[in-house]
């Protein structure tokens, strides 16, 4: 959670960054099937008009279609736009779902992930539970060693027992 909490920040600026790119679009979109569709010239059906003015009508009901492209599902948005509009829109929402939704969204989460997983590596908590669990991995081990190198299970090596030990092919094994 510290972790977490030290990662607002990169975030934040993160999500930001994806604000406005999905604003800049949303804009567009908007503004050019407006146009397009209620503009003169163009004879779209009422049932048309209303379904693209539910997708791209106002700037809000246009930004939560390119979140749904970008993060969602991308296909009902883009079969709405070449039935309705032109086929050519297929090019748009493509180029749109791999340049922002795959490649953009991947490099935000690897810079969200290696941001977290820098705070992570010099938090003082975690490491002290990191030395912690190493320690009790090696005492487990070192108990295992000593079980299997006590054959009279007196719990004391001899020197025989000892020997035995070392100069048996296991040794390499517990102690590299």
């Amino acid at each position: 959670t510290t972790a977490l909490k030290d990662s607002v920040n990169a975030l934040f600026w993160v999500a930001m960054i994806m604000l406005v790119v999905e604003m800049m679009f949303a804009l567009l979109l908007n503004q050019v099937l407006v146009a397009l569709v209620f503009g003169a010239g163009h004879e779209y059906s009422d049932a048309d008009q209303t379904l693209l003015f539910e997708y791209f009508g106002t700037f809000l009901r246009a930004m939560l279609t390119m979140f749904q492209l970008t993060l969602g599902t991308w296909v009902p948005v883009a079969r709405i736009l070449q039935e309705t509009v032109s086929p050519y829109f297929n090019i748009f929402t493509i180029l749109h779902k791999v340049i922002i939704g795959f490649a953009c969204i991947g490099v935000i989460n690897g810079v969200f992930m290696q941001e977290t997983l820098k705070v992570a590596q010099n938090d003082d908590i975690i490491m002290m539970r990191e030395v912690a669990h190493k320690e009790r991995t090696h005492a487990r081990k070192m108990k295992a060693f000593f079980r299997y190198a006590d054959h009279s299970k007196d719990h004391v090596i001899t020197r025989e027992e000892w020997e035995r030990v070392v100069s048996g092919h296991h040794a390499h094994h517990w102690f590299s």
